[in-house]
């Protein structure tokens, strides 16, 4: 894992531990290191502002971010609950109506983008992972947790990018069906621009990706994989994959679950691998101790190893 994403695991878990001065020293660590973080750390200094009883701190903190051109999904501001304490000051109720003003402006603006490692063709067609973004992201920051640059001498990595704007620079599938056609339709980019051996395609993601992926790849059409890898997924009502987890039996796709015992997905993620193994789906589950929402300290490792599997 980079420095960066080393830096945002070192701050939520300071955030989990409640020690916040830590936190906050971490947080100006990525400011200094990697200003176009700004929309993010902006955001949990104003969190750790307002946890820690100086919602004057936290307003001046969004408030300057916001002068600058920042802004953050409003559902988000209003639904926190580490915000909670700001919910009724007038000067956060004015940057929240802002944020919104600005958010309903860049969704007429949203368009779908592809990453594509290597971007050059290559002779001969090589395997395809394909990775979906998780909520509140950016294919080109969300590319940095699975290091494509490691991979693409053998297999091509993809990160096709939603259109549908969440906040500043970030995105998500909330419309199903949109995001379905723009997946689609990235995915016939990548075979236009590189040689791709369709029957070696895994369907990757994480939280929201991750869900997504997974129902992609049990439903099987039109994108046809050979499985899929998914990094806590957000799998909620387990009842209601019961049809796809049937339908999917005979398309002889394996898979692998990474996920963590804090993750407040778990339960639901061990449930679905349990019918997983019921109906005769192979899917190895990868469970880290400790772990919250987020990737696990080893996931290159985890990652070379599963696709050794399934591409096997």
């Amino acid at each position: 894992m980079n420095e960066l994403l080393e830096l945002q695991k070192k701050v939520f878990t300071l955030f989990t531990q409640t020690n916040y001065d830590e936190a906050l020293q971490t947080i100006a660590e990525i400011e200094e290191k990697y200003p176009e973080m700004k929309d993010k750390t902006s955001f949990w200094k104003a969190c750790l502002y307002s946890m820690t009883g100086r919602p004057d701190a936290a307003v001046q903190t969004l408030r300057a971010a916001l002068k600058e051109g920042y802004w953050w999904n409003p559902d988000q501001m209003l639904n926190d609950e580490d915000l909670k304490p700001l919910r009724e000051l007038d000067a956060f109720k004015e940057i929240v109506e802002e944020s919104r003003n600005r958010f309903e402006v860049s969704k007429s603006t949203g368009s779908s983008d592809l990453l594509l490692y290597p971007s050059d063709k290559h002779q001969v067609p090589m395997p395809l992972l394909y990775v979906l973004h998780w909520r509140g992201d950016s294919a080109e920051r969300f590319s940095r947790y699975w290091a494509p640059e490691r991979l693409g001498e053998r297999i091509h990595v993809a990160f096709p990018q939603s259109s549908q704007i969440y906040g500043y620079h970030a995105y998500c599938w909330d419309d199903g069906k949109l995001a379905r056609n723009e997946i689609y339709d990235q995915f016939s980019v990548v075979v236009s621009r590189v040689a791709v051996d369709e029957e070696q395609v895994i369907l990757a993601g994480a939280s929201q990706g991750g869900k997504l992926a997974f129902e992609l790849a049990l439903e099987g059409t039109p994108i046809q994989v050979k499985g899929f890898i998914v990094v806590v997924p957000s799998i909620r009502d387990v009842a209601g994959y019961q049809s796809l987890i049937e339908k999917a039996k005979g398309n002889f796709i394996r898979g692998w679950i990474i996920t963590g015992d804090q993750d407040h997905y778990y339960e639901s993620t061990v449930a679905l691998h349990r019918d997983l193994e019921r109906a005769g789906i192979a899917c190895k589950l990868v469970v880290v101790k400790g772990m919250g929402h987020f990737f696990p300290e080893n996931f290159a490792d985890l990652l070379q190893e599963a696709l050794d599997d399934l591409l096997r």
